[in-house]
């Protein structure tokens, strides 16, 4: 009892300082990065097991499929996610089946998409990227719907069951990963266990939590739309988010994207855990108006910095010897990882961004999602045919340093 007094005087004083709802988030942000830190480990894991198991050409072309998938994946609206949960966090629970429905509909169309680019790879001979394709157009439309579970979950602040159906996923669809890269080394199965495996899981999932919690009868039908805005808002960013691997596969070839890829592992996985700090926030913005939001958030912007500059500064420290014991084909690799991480300097800018899609502020999204995406597919189409690996690494840098000064520019334009 004495223990739990000080924790809650703790918190307390704590709120005061950082001017945030600290017990909101020790509560959620406990069960929200227990999740992704098993998430991390069980990735991390996955990367190790695939970068020794796996020839550096066959973990090439796994990356480049994978990235061809995420953009593939475009049709299937991934802006409905976030409407869904800001409707759900409102009260309108029966969106979610809305949003369902909308995201199946509309993943056809990434089906027919992958179905073309399984034709191109059968009339050139590759059999490899066929097969893999024709699975993705089976599965995709169905894995892509069924992961709105989370977004059901996070908006009703449900953040435990959350992290445990987010675990029991993760550890699942690794181990099963993993097993199978051992014990096959086919390019297509791989492809197979893996959308097979997380299509299922979520499916699972997602009936489990119907059953549990039965969504009221209220339906937002300005949700879809809003989904959609967002969706068209992000279109750009899926395909700049991936064109980079795209085409280092193509232009350099697939060991060096599998190089490339693992480079950028440190980095974006830290930033998944800080993720939490986002998805916590926007329920909290949803239900703020804009100029209270605007007053206290560019000190908490501020704070999240004694996290972020001495965990670049560790990791500084600790990457030549990381690569060393986990990835010893990827050697050359490990420095690069470190100016990847410098980009974690970027990370709380993005509470800016988390404030305006919260508070539906639709016009200056489009603006800086587009001018984002637009900035960083020109000069990853410019740089990397001309400088290689080094011209997507200075594409990235530019790209954040560019799209950060436009964002907070709009966060506080009239």
């Amino acid at each position: 009892m004495i223990l739990r007094n000080q924790i809650k005087l703790l918190l307390s004083k704590t709120e005061k300082f950082v001017q945030t709802d600290i017990k909101y988030i020790a509560k959620g942000g406990f069960w929200l990065t227990f999740g992704n830190v098993i998430s991390l480990l069980a990735s991390f894991l996955s990367s190790i097991a695939f970068a020794n198991l796996l020839t550096e050409n066959n973990y090439g072309i796994f990356r480049y499929i994978l990235s061809a998938i995420g953009i593939l994946s475009i049709p299937c609206l991934s802006g409905i996610n976030t409407a869904v949960s800001k409707a759900v966090s409102e009260g309108f629970e029966s969106t979610l089946y809305l949003g369902l429905k909308t995201k199946f509909k509309y993943g056809l169309l990434a089906s027919l998409a992958s179905l073309i680019l399984g034709g191109y790879y059968f009339l050139n001979h590759n059999t490899v990227l066929t097969f893999s394709f024709l699975i993705t157009a089976v599965l995709l439309p169905l894995m892509e719907a069924s992961y709105l579970f989370t977004s059901f979950l996070n908006a009703k602040k449900l953040f435990k069951l959350s992290a445990k159906y987010s675990i029991i996923t993760k550890i699942s669809t690794t181990a099963l990963l993993v097993a199978v890269a051992y014990f096959y080394q086919s390019i297509p199965i791989i492809i197979l266990t893996y959308l097979l495996s997380h299509t299922l899981s979520r499916i699972i999932s997602l009936l489990i939590i119907i059953k549990k919690n039965k969504p009221n009868n209220k339906v937002d039908s300005k949700a879809i739309t809003y989904g959609k805005h967002l969706s068209f808002i992000t279109f750009l960013g899926q395909i700049s988010s991936y064109l980079d691997k795209i085409l280092i596969f193509s232009g350099i070839g697939a060991p060096a994207l599998a190089g490339y890829y693992l480079s950028l592992v440190p980095f974006k996985h830290t930033q998944n855990i800080f993720n939490n700090i986002n998805i916590l926030a926007f329920p909290k913005f949803a239900n703020n108006n804009f100029e209270e939001i605007k007053k206290t958030l560019p000190k908490k912007v501020l704070k999240l910095y004694l996290i972020i500059i001495p965990l670049i500064a560790l990791y500084f420290f600790i990457a030549p010897y990381a690569f060393r014991l986990i990835y010893p084909k990827y050697l050359e690799w490990a420095d690069i990882s470190r100016i990847f991480m410098l980009l974690l300097m970027f990370y709380p800018l993005t509470l800016f961004s988390t404030a305006l899609t919260a508070l539906g502020q639709k016009n200056k999204l489009y603006v800086n999602t587009a001018f984002y995406s637009i900035c960083r597919i020109i000069l990853l189409v410019i740089t990397i045919p001309i400088f290689g690996i080094n011209g997507a690494i200075f594409s990235m840098v530019a790209t954040y340093i560019l799209s950060n000064s436009m964002l907070i520019f709009l966060f506080y334009k009239k």
